[in-house]
């Protein structure tokens, strides 16, 4: 009878990945891949999605793939309580801000003294491991650098390019541990990513990669921030930023040098050519920067100046860029978020906007090219925002097509008493709803632009006497009612088929010109008006029912005088528009 053997079951090796980013997620979709590992991925911000669908990737390599670690967790914490076992492995890819946050406390509950090795990414980062090595002594610290291209494209989704080499190995020699074992450790992660299709090595000299990564971010990002510039090409034109920024490097590749790295004599010339090629997007230290988040000062800046004094060489631009950046991100996180007076449209209902309003022009900001800005208030030659609109036989110019929104770099709209805007901006008004039938109602008055939902016309003040107010409202009726009297002036010169009269008017338009064309007064100068006898007038004999109904003119009398059957002037004594009096052809055969 044959005796059955137990089937040995496969020791899997127990690896923790904490981070919420691209490494982490290439480095646990590789792991995975392996089938040699039981990975469990700490995952904050958006735990549900990954927890339930995992993560996706797009690779030019491995094509496309979702795949879903074993465990996902949200915190180092839970994954210590789930865990049967002491982790092998622990990946931490996190951002490094020892300034802010102390990173070894964060798995400081998932390490097992002399036993768990401690994996940290310095792919974006400089001299992290000694935090690690001063809390966890007897515990093996390898670095880590990624040299492939990935970029996080959704919540879960992620994109892949180039190569797939990754270096490991130890940045320190720890004297409590023998060098032998920091190398089999790294040895056998690096055997465990290559079964995962990942070119991982381990380098005798681990600062020789993470120099040739951060050379470059190093002398230009904290630069960019300084002269708040994002891009690099237009940085190295801003004064005395291209001698600095080649200091820098110099400066570095001295410090490298002292710790056994070895780089070609055009190094600095191909790193400075690699920085300025454009981006789709600015450095994370501008966006944080621009996000008034912490800055990654320590890592960058502070890390080397460390290891200059340990290897004893000197450093002056980066310690001078190590203080003023430090007071920059200092007063940065300090200020108050700035208040902005108008929430966002929406994209979809509302046309695309220029910038948001400014406090003033700064100093990247240019002026009006040519003078003064087209319609702006208290400038020679233009004329004023809600101005009256001028009469058609003097004053000034009609006013011209609105110009552009002031929100576009050169300040807020100066009010009308030269004063500027005090305190915090106040909600516009609303601009009244209009169909656009009947804007072309309205074609031959003035033109009309596109002008964002809820903000203010030029030179408009809120709740004010602006072209949005009460005045401007009363100065487009007076205009509608000037033109509507001129159109039917126009109309009784072709009935008559006389030339138009000569203004009434020699000045500007008037409040009281739409009331004094109807109104006559008889004792006004230059009006010859017949008398009246009262003695020898005849009421009776004009408002007579015979007289009313008196035989119409003749075609003869029609064709001598065309006015004989119109109906009789209003007024008593002139015709419309300031014309003589048109006499009254009954009253004249009476």
């Amino acid at each position: 009878m044959a005796v059955e053997q137990p089937q040995q079951t496969q020791q899997l090796t127990n690896i923790l990945v904490v981070g919420g980013n691209a490494v982490s997620a290439f480095m646990s979709w590789r792991l995975s891949a392996t089938n040699a590992c039981d990975v469990t991925l700490v995952w904050k911000n958006g735990f549900e999605n990954v927890s339930q669908y995992g993560l996706s990737f797009k690779s030019s390599t491995f094509g496309n793939e979702r795949f879903k670690p074993r465990q996902v967790v949200r915190t180092p914490e839970e994954a210590a309580k789930t865990s049967n076992a002491p982790y092998d492995y622990v990946l931490l890819c996190v951002k490094a801000l020892p300034d802010v946050y102390d990173i070894a406390s964060i798995i400081e509950s998932v390490v097992a003294p002399q036993h768990t090795c401690i994996l940290i990414n310095t792919t974006h980062s400089l001299g992290v491991e000694s935090y690690l090595e001063q809390r966890f002594p007897t515990n093996v610290v390898l670095s880590l650098v990624a040299g492939a291209e990935l970029s996080q494209v959704g919540a879960s989704e992620f994109e892949h390019k180039g190569s797939v080499d990754i270096w490991v190995g130890p940045a320190n020699r720890n004297p409590s541990i023998p060098a032998s074992i920091q190398s089999d450790m790294a040895e056998a992660l690096a055997m465990t990513l290559s079964s995962g299709q990942v070119d991982c090595k381990v380098s005798s000299n681990i600062r020789q990669q993470q120099y040739e990564r951060m050379i470059g971010p190093i002398a230009f990002h904290p630069a960019s921030v300084l002269f708040e510039t994002p891009n690099h090409a237009e940085l190295l034109e801003k004064t005395g930023a291209r001698s600095m920024i080649v200091g820098i490097i110099e400066e570095l590749l001295v410090l490298a040098k002292s710790q056994g790295c070895v780089f070609p004599e055009n190094f600095p010339e191909q790193t400075m050519e690699a920085m300025i090629q454009p981006t789709a997007t600015p450095s994370t230290m501008y966006q944080d920067f621009t996000a008034r988040r912490p800055l990654e000062i320590e890592t960058f800046l502070g890390a080397p100046i460390k290891l200059a004094q340990d290897a004893g060489v000197s450093v002056p631009r980066i310690e001078t860029l190590y203080a003023l950046l430090h007071n920059v991100n200092t007063l940065n996180q300090s200020r108050p978020p700035p208040a902005s007076a108008v929430s966002p449209p929406n994209p979809a209902q509302t046309p695309r906007m220029g910038p948001g309003p400014n406090m003033g022009p700064g100093p990247n900001q240019r002026g009006p090219m040519n003078g003064p800005m087209p319609g702006h208030p208290g400038r020679p030659g233009m004329m004023r925002p809600g101005s009256r609109a001028p009469s058609m036989t003097g004053g000034p110019p009609p006013p011209m097509r609105r110009g552009p929104s002031m929100n576009n770099g050169f300040g807020p709209p100066i009010r009308m008493n030269g004063n500027g805007p005090r305190g915090p901006s106040q909600q516009p008004t609303r601009r009244p709803s209009l169909e656009d039938n009947e804007l072309e109602e309205f074609s031959h008055l003035m033109l009309y632009d596109n002008l964002p939902e809820g903000a203010l016309p030029e030179g408009a003040i809120p709740n004010g006497a602006g072209p949005g107010g009460e005045m401007g409202m009363r100065e487009r009726e007076l205009a509608l009612r000037q033109r509507e009297l001129a159109l039917r002036e126009q109309e009784f010169n072709m009935r008559r088929r006389m030339p138009p009269p000569p203004a009434s008017h020699a000045g500007g338009f008037d409040d009281d010109d739409e009331d004094g064309e109807d109104y006559f007064d008889p004792m006004a100068p230059g009006r010859n008006v017949p008398m009246i006898d009262p003695d020898n007038f005849d009421m009776m004999s004009v408002t007579s029912r015979r007289t009313r109904k008196a035989p119409p003119p003749s075609a003869n009398q029609l064709r001598n005088n065309p006015e004989m059957g119109g109906p009789p002037m209003r007024g008593g004594g002139r015709g419309m528009f300031g014309r003589p009096k048109v006499q009254n052809r009954t009253s004249a055969r009476l």
